[in-house]
Parts: C-alpha cells; sequence; structure tokens
C-alpha cells in the first residue's frame, strides 16, 4: 500500500518533468525533449507521435496525466477501489474515525517505504505543506489523498524543478 502511494508522487514528478510548459499536458514537443534529454533517438517524429496518439485516450493530441499512467501500467488512482485502498490503510491510523492521522504517523509510514522508494524530508515537507491540517496538527486524509491525486498546490500546479534529477 504505502509502495502505491510513494510511486503515484514519483509518477506525478516524472509527468510534471517531461510537461516543460507546465500546461497539464505532455506535447510531441515536450516528449521529444525529454527523450533527447535522457538519450534516447528521437529522429523519427512520426514514431512519437504515434507513441501519443496510441495512449490518447480522448484524442486531443497530448497526454493528460491519466494517459501518462496508462502508458506506464500505472493507473494506480483511476478506479474508487484504490482510492479507498490507501483510505483504509491510513485510517488504520484513525481509530476514532475523525478523518485525521498524526503528522508523525504519516512519516514512521513514509519511512517504512524502504531507501528507494522513500520521499526525502524536503518532498515529505512540501506534500505536508499542501494538506489541510486541523488545529492540533492533525492531517486530514482526504486533503492528502487530494493532493496525491490531483498534483496541485492549493489550485496551482506543483512548481516544477529545472532539473529532472530527482525522477
Amino acid at each position: 500500500m504505502k509502495y502505491r502511494l510513494l510511486a503515484q508522487i514519483k509518477i506525478k514528478e516524472a509527468f510534471d518533468c517531461i510537461d516543460e510548459d507546465g500546461d497539464g499536458q505532455i506535447s510531441l514537443d515536450d516528449l521529444t525533449n525529454f527523450m533527447q534529454m535522457i538519450g534516447m533517438n528521437t529522429n523519427c517524429q512520426s514514431e512519437i507521435a504515434e507513441m501519443i496518439t496510441d495512449h490518447d485516450v480522448d484524442g486531443d493530441g497530448f497526454l493528460n496525466y491519466h494517459d501518462f499512467c496508462r502508458v506506464l501500467n500505472m493507473d494506480l488512482f483511476e478506479c474508487d477501489q484504490d482510492l479507498e485502498i490507501v483510505r483504509d490503510a491510513l485510517r488504520q491510523f484513525d481509530p476514532d474515525g475523525l478523518g485525521f492521522i498524526r503528522e508523525q504517523d504519516l512519516r514512521n509510514l513514509m519511512q517504512q517505504a524502504g531507501s528507494s522508494d522513500q520521499l526525502n524530508s524536503e518532498e515529505l515537507e512540501e506534500l505536508l505543506a499542501e494538506c489541510e491540517i486541523g488545529e492540533d496538527g492533525n492531517i486530514n486524509y482526504e486533503s492528502l489523498l487530494s493532493v496525491i491525486k490531483a498534483g496541485t498546490k492549493k489550485g496551482k500546479t506543483f512548481e516544477k524543478e529545472k532539473s529532472c534529477d530527482n525522477v
């Protein structure tokens, strides 16, 4: 469970890295530039365009976040059942059923994920900064799920780093 949550965060980071202009869509230019950056052959634009066409569900010529997840076979939050699994895991830390998880419990959960999938402290702080936090400092886990799913920062797209080294 915790691995899926962390994978979702990393997938969103990868999407944002490829989406150079931050418009929430991966264009042919975005994908070509990314492929060049990682050293892949980009001589055949028609093959790259075909990659987009093959996975572009709405036919607009771009890959949105959900299209991108399908490309990776990582459509982790596409269905309500997946959200319910994550929600159930968070409920384990909410014995009173109030909809909140203690910050320390969330930190412990993230630390137990294993070194390759862990959020570093900066990433965790960024995630926590976007969540609704109660007066007692506890985190509303519906807010947490929304932040992770949408990848938004109080209605704005997460700031992209200049380098995509962390993806």
